[in-house]
């Protein structure tokens, strides 16, 4: 009688079954972190969409829309007046500031949109909307139609266009100079320059270019005034400069001239002497200039 051999498992065996069984057991560790890991990836994929989708439906981009006409208009001819004058046509537009005609274009606005019209007919044959601020007014001059808009609360954001064809021309806002425009926005047009008062400052711009800043483009600063702790009354444009009148508190005005507490006007020259230089410049506070005390 022969005793049976037991079975030898081969070289080798025990060892794969328990790197097969460990592999199994780490597989199974890592599924619910796999998972989660997943998750997370998939919601801040999400988010990040979500975000993109917002910042582009509040971007200029999607809020803006400009139509351009492709080519100007025939301008106007002056023609004898007639004793019985006819309306050719009517819009519920206002003028722009300035001299609203270009040509044969007449620029106006309305709550959210710049136009170019027909002279003859009314007709837009070039318009810019945008769809996220309010006008606050609409300026020509030089042939630039310049949309002011509302940001903010401040209407300090510009868009320049050819008032002829509707074409942009320059973009900037009223605090590149870090000199804030805040309060209530006041403009007047001189020629082809442009002067915006606010309670804080002022920017006398140039509409079509500026040869003492060695710009032909537009949108640059002829000058700058702010004078901290002053409050802006308002200012008049004329062609020797601007008329300023403000009330200043708190000033150590030792040793300083042009400078006092109370209401006070100022005679700020009409060329910033530094203008010839590329580029906007921003103009000393006071001085120079005349100043002299209200009673």
């Amino acid at each position: 009688m022969h005793q049976a051999k037991s079975a030898v498992p081969p070289e080798g065996h025990g060892s794969e079954d328990e790197s097969a069984a460990a592999l199994a057991r780490y597989r199974a560790a890592q599924r619910k972190p796999r998972i989660v890991y997943a998750a997370a990836i998939t919601v801040a994929v999400a988010v990040l969409a979500a975000l993109v989708a917002v910042a582009y439906s509040r971007g200029e981009a999607n809020n803006t829309t400009l139509r351009t006409a492709a080519r100007a208009p025939a301008p106007v001819r002056p023609e004898a007046t007639t004793p019985a004058p006819q309306r050719q046509w009517t819009s519920s537009d206002t003028a722009a500031l300035g001299v609203p005609i270009a040509g044969g274009i007449v620029v106006t606005y309305s709550s959210h949109t710049m136009r170019g019209r027909d002279a003859l007919t009314g007709h837009v044959r070039w318009s810019y909307t945008r769809s996220d601020r309010s006008m606050c007014a609409a300026i020509q001059a030089g042939g630039v139609a310049v949309a002011l808009y509302r940001l903010s609360g401040n209407c300090d954001e510009l868009t320049a266009l050819d008032a002829q064809t509707g074409q942009r021309r320059w973009t900037r806002t009223l605090d590149e100079d870090g000199v804030p425009f805040i309060g209530t926005a006041r403009y007047q047009v001189l020629g082809q320059e442009l002067m915006f008062v606010s309670d804080t400052a002022i920017y006398a711009i140039s509409a079509s270019g500026n040869q003492y800043a060695g710009n032909d483009t537009g949108g640059v600063d002829y000058w700058v005034f702010n004078h901290p702790g002053c409050t802006i009354s308002n200012a008049v444009l004329g062609q020797s400069g601007a008329l300023i009148s403000q009330t200043c508190r708190g000033q150590r005005c030792a040793g300083l001239t042009h400078c006092r507490n109370g209401s006070q006007l100022l005679l700020r020259p009409a060329m910033n002497p530094t203008a010839r230089r590329k580029g906007p410049r921003r103009t000393p506070t006071s001085s120079p200039g005349t100043s002299r005390q209200q009673h």
